[in-house]
């Protein structure tokens, strides 16, 4: 969590109250000494994901010539 003053990403917790639902957090930044107030809340259930897209591998230059070799020596 970045100071909302200074931008700076060191700060310290000075103190937490447990809510029913959420979890509130008093930091103070050590830079600009700026205190503010963060809100918690933790997700309970499934995230959503993006459906994978199928691809077709892609073949190297090896590949492609061990499989034209092989079946030129298959079909001789």
């Amino acid at each position: 969590m970045k100071c909302p003053k200074c931008q700076s990403d060191k700060n310290r917790i000075t103190e937490t109250i447990q809510h029913e639902e959420f979890t509130y957090r008093r930091k103070m930044c050590n830079m600009c000494f700026t205190l503010f107030r963060t809100k918690e809340e933790v997700y309970k259930g499934v995230l959503p994901q993006k459906p994978r897209k199928l691809t077709e591998p892609k073949q190297t230059e090896y590949q492609k010539h061990f499989a034209t070799d092989l079946l030129k020596r298959f079909w001789k």
